[in-house]
């Protein structure tokens, strides 16, 4: 490949299959609409589930079993919030960044309180507090994203 014909895309205007046109206001609504499912189900801790059946195989039958794990919602929603923070980052203003920052450490005293993995209760207890703090930095966020006037205008910048 020739160096000469090396370009980057704008971000903000890239387009894939030459149609459609993903904005990163795009991405993060579609974030918040995910935040949104995870947020409005109930929050359940992960847990493996096991299925048997029978299998027939030529003249025999066996019985085949099959685990699956079913995620922990606490941690998918708290992971998206999480997420959601990491990309607006960029675009942070004084008072997100001091929220987020006393949020961050409110999280680290969570996990120092319950750190000791070993024991279940202690791991539920972190994932329950951990989600209650999630939830404050949604709130921050959906704040910031309001003081940004993000649902009206075009871009971060604007």
């Amino acid at each position: 490949m020739d160096d000469k014909n090396v370009q980057f895309e704008d971000a903000e205007g890239f387009t894939y299959g030459g149609k459609d046109k993903v904005q990163f206001k795009d991405i993060v609504l579609e974030h918040l609409r995910k935040i949104g499912i995870f947020g409005s189900c109930e929050f359940t801790g992960g847990y493996w589930h096991t299925q048997e059946r029978p299998v027939s195989i030529g003249s025999t039958t066996t019985v085949m079993t099959t685990k699956t794990y079913i995620p922990d919602t606490r941690e998918q929603y708290s992971n998206a919030v999480e997420y959601m923070a990491d990309i607006l980052f960029p675009h942070f203003d004084e008072e997100m960044v001091k929220a987020e920052e006393r949020l961050k450490i409110e999280i680290e005293e969570a996990y120092e309180k319950y750190k000791d993995e070993t024991k279940s209760s202690n791991r539920n207890a972190f994932r329950g507090e951990r989600v209650t703090i999630c939830r404050k930095l949604f709130r921050e966020l959906c704040s910031f994203l309001y003081r940004k006037k993000y649902l009206e205008m075009g871009s971060m910048s604007d």
